[in-house]
């Protein structure tokens, strides 16, 4: 009899790729790569545009303000509270490697979503290109209970991304 991994996700599972754990996965539920365009020709520009998290503001129009809620500047562990049209989410930044990789982190209940933003630049001198990929993870019996919620949060993350793209490549 085969062991079927289940769908609940710890944070440490996300983020360590050297440990072994058989059980747990993570399920992209949505995957898309932003082609940049000038000012954001760089690898470093559009790493400065995404970890100036106040100034998400200026490129979606959902988000009415963005605030730190530790007193110490951006990086792994700091709270941002995202004020939203729809209302007021607090997300932590679970990995932080600048000029690569941010996820943000937030649990809803039973609910655990993740938002990876990476930098990536083949050629050095070439395209950059920003993967955004977005994961929800809940138990199972507590997935289709949340299915609502999750539909909600994949269609959040969607609209984010769609602006953070046209914002990127100059659209």
């Amino acid at each position: 009899m085969a062991l079927i991994p289940p769908l609940f996700v710890s944070i440490q599972a996300m983020e360590n790729t050297r440990q072994q754990q058989p059980f747990a996965t993570h399920i992209p539920v949505l995957t898309r790569d932003v082609q940049t365009a000038a000012p954001y020709g760089s690898a470093e520009a559009v790493w400065l545009a995404l970890a100036g998290i106040e100034s998400w503001c200026a490129w979606s129009p959902d988000l009415i303000s963005v605030s730190h809620l530790d007193p110490l500047p951006c990086g792994r562990g700091s709270r941002i509270r995202f004020d939203f049209i729809h209302g007021q989410e607090v997300w932590t930044i679970s990995y932080w490697l600048p000029g690569k990789r941010m996820d943000l982190y937030r649990e809803i209940g039973a609910l655990k979503v993740l938002r990876r933003f990476e930098v990536e630049n083949a050629a050095g001198n070439g395209p950059v290109t920003l993967a955004l990929s977005y994961h929800c993870a809940a138990k199972p019996p507590w997935r289709l209970l949340l299915a609502s919620a999750i539909y909600l949060e994949r269609k959040r993350a969607n609209r984010l991304f769609v602006d953070l793209e046209t914002h990127l490549s100059g659209r």
